[in-house]
């Protein structure tokens, strides 16, 4: 006999083909060991601290699949020791989990539904970085040159971003009022910003121009913060 778990077994999923198991337990860890020599091979505690609830196998990429109380999935490589990707996919518990290898389809059981997901790998993410405050609205256009993508930010700038590329390529700056909103107008080709002094201002995207906008009476439009 072997102690595996500090608490009693919940589940146990073998793997034939790579001649080990997987277990869950109610000390909040899962492990995989091996079936022959009984070594414990890779382990890890739930973060959330919560007791995983099912595990799955993906042969393909030869990873672990499992999913807890929280409605969180995660995918751990075995081999390399790392966890592949942890995401909250639901707002209920998951009791049970079946990952089909072939379509790529994850199936997750919850006490009120079983809800079918594709898992689609190798998606490349990438953090923009230059903005020095919150974001606070984003927006994009389309030109014959590829996409433009529009951030705006209580640093009291607006950011230009290359889509393909992902690199800023202007950086328009609000000298006085903090930006609180933005829309991208495509027929003008200008950027509307509001402000927490209750102003808009128009931005063109061509030229450096940039003008508050009023009543014709020259009053602000509103008389508070504007907010997306």
């Amino acid at each position: 006999k072997r102690q595996i778990h500090s608490l009693g077994i919940l589940k146990i999923l073998t793997i034939p083909m790579e001649s080990f198991l997987i277990t869950l337990s109610f000390d909040q860890k899962f492990k995989t060991m091996d079936s022959m020599s009984g070594q414990v091979a890779f382990e890890d505690a739930n973060p959330c601290g919560v007791v995983f609830g099912g595990c799955a196998w993906d042969e393909q990429c030869q990873d672990a699949v499992v999913a807890d109380e929280k409605g969180n999935v995660g995918f751990y490589n075995v081999y390399t020791e790392t966890c592949v990707s942890w995401k909250n996919v639901i707002e209920e518990p998951i009791t049970q989990i079946h990952y089909e290898t072939a379509a790529r389809r994850l199936l997750l059981l919850s006490p009120h539904c079983l809800r079918v997901y594709d898992v689609v790998r190798s998606i490349k993410f990438t953090d923009l970085t230059g903005h020095e405050g919150p974001v606070v609205a984003v927006t994009s256009k389309q030109t014959p040159q590829g996409g433009i993508l529009f951030t705006a930010a209580m640093d009291n700038t607006i950011r230009l971003w290359d889509a393909e590329t992902l690199e800023s390529i202007k950086v328009l700056k609000e000298k006085k009022h903090e930006v609180t909103a933005m829309v991208y107008l495509p027929q003008s080709n200008v950027i509307i910003t509001g402000h927490e002094n209750s102003e808009l201002k128009m931005w063109s995207v061509d030229c450096p121009v940039e003008a508050n906008l009023r009543t014709v009476s020259g009053q602000s439009a509103h008389s508070n913060t504007i907010s997306a």
